[in-house]
């Protein structure tokens, strides 16, 4: 009778300490998204102030950050350059073409410096 009472003593007192235990409901978190921080919004003009850019009929803005490169090897050709970004490691392949009724060549090209060159 005696190990019964102590039984039914314990039970009793381990069944409020589990009951309260238990109550914190586990919570998912957020999925995390990295962060970058680009600098102040500043733009270069991109026009013919670059040598061998003087052939290009074309300006655009590109970022204060970026550095314009031109390709010079040997499958390079006049109109082919680059906007570098180091403190990102990016890079920006840039490429300008007459089209004259050509286009479909000039995709095939494309396709085939780009793709075909990755896949063998």
């Amino acid at each position: 009778m005696r190990n019964l009472k102590k039984n039914s003593l314990l039970i009793l007192l381990a069944f409020p300490v589990l009951m309260i235990s238990c109550r914190e409901v586990a919570v998912p978190r957020p999925k995390g998204y990295f962060r970058i921080d680009l600098p102040a919004r500043e733009y270069i003009s991109f026009n013919s102030d670059f040598k061998q850019a003087t052939d290009l009929p074309l300006s655009f803005e590109y970022p204060s950050y970026g550095k314009i490169s031109f390709q010079s090897d040997a499958y390079s050709e006049p109109g082919w350059f680059n906007i570098d970004f180091n403190s990102y490691k990016a890079r920006i392949y840039l490429t300008y073409k007459n089209v004259h009724n050509d286009l479909e060549s000039l995709m095939e090209q494309t396709y085939t410096t780009t793709f075909k060159k990755l896949m063998q």
